[in-house]
């Protein structure tokens, strides 16, 4: 296990330290993915062939394999695994590929924005 989180390296708990570590590590995991959002690319409708712990994508409609069922939803990887979570409105990223901010503004999706 590291000792931070990918992108801004919040401390993590490790074993020894805590027997509530996997609870307790999950909040900064999620405050790292959702702070300053910077996301691969919006819509993707399949899970990259591989991706590193600090790439996230926001799933597309339609999606198939392990995004079925996860239209909207933040996805990356952590720990060996896929991990999802709800977007907020308002929540703003970086859209990598696109090269652009954008702006979730509820249902019908996203605004982008000049940088």
């Amino acid at each position: 296990m590291a000792d931070g989180t990918a992108r801004f390296d919040p401390p993590l708990i490790w074993a020894a330290r805590a027997q509530k570590k996997l609870t307790y590590n999950e909040a900064p995991v999620g405050i790292d993915r959702r702070l300053h959002a910077a996301m691969q690319s919006i819509g993707d409708t399949a899970p990259p062939a591989s991706s590193a712990p600090d790439q996230c994508w926001i799933v597309g409609m339609n999606a198939t394999g392990a995004w079925r069922g996860r239209a909207g939803q933040i996805t990356g990887w952590r720990d060996g695994g896929r991990c999802f979570m709800a977007l907020a409105v308002g929540m703003t990223g970086w859209i990598v590929d696109e090269a652009l901010f954008a702006c979730h503004h509820g249902w019908i999706g996203w605004l982008e924005s000049p940088p």
